[in-house]
């Protein structure tokens, strides 16, 4: 039996527990796909200060939202959502799903940051929305395949020592769905 977990709307004094859990997934989600330099780099500290950029951008404008999910006191999940940032996706996805990482073996906590994620794009006034993943993230990616995610678009990697990864986009036509999810 699973434990239960809340999600809510994530408070400037969400930042620390938010950059914890993004540390912790990246280190473990990330430690077979990303070099271990790019890994190390990132510090609770430096998402700490990022995170509460984020949050009071989002405060500011309303033109996103980062919710987390807690289980047992813990955040062990977040995602953060808005306006879409890419170029390349505007045209047909207007809403982005930013950021979402949920600690291992929380069944059921992921289907509910997105449900809560497209809801508030939706409340946004986007109907679509896109999200970009490492074309190595196997686990991540069948989870927006069962999402009913299509892929979009790709990313080929770039020139450089750290630029070496794929990435592909995945896309809802129609968030209201997925808010049901």
């Amino acid at each position: 039996m699973s434990t239960p977990f809340s999600i809510r709307p994530a408070t400037l004094e969400d930042a620390l527990p938010i950059a914890k859990a993004q540390v912790a997934v990246w280190r473990s989600a990330y430690r077979d796909i990303l070099p271990k330099a790019l890994i190390d780099r990132m510090t609770v500290p430096d998402r700490e200060k990022g995170w509460r950029r984020i949050l009071e951008s989002y405060e500011t404008s309303g033109r996103g939202a980062v919710f987390v999910a807690e289980q047992e006191g813990k955040v062990v999940g977040f995602l953060s959502c808005g306006d879409q940032r890419d170029d390349a996706l505007s045209d047909r996805f207007s809403g982005e799903i930013s950021a979402i990482y949920v600690e291992a073996s929380r069944q059921g906590i992921g289907t509910g940051l997105m449900a809560a994620g497209a809801q508030a794009l939706l409340d946004m006034g986007h109907k679509t929305a896109a999200l970009w993943v490492l074309s190595d993230n196997a686990v991540a990616r069948a989870f927006y395949e069962s999402l009913q995610g299509a892929q979009v678009a790709e990313r080929l990697p770039e020139d450089g020592p750290e630029n070496n990864l794929s990435e592909v986009a995945y896309g809802w036509s129609d968030l209201a769905e997925l808010a049901r999810a």
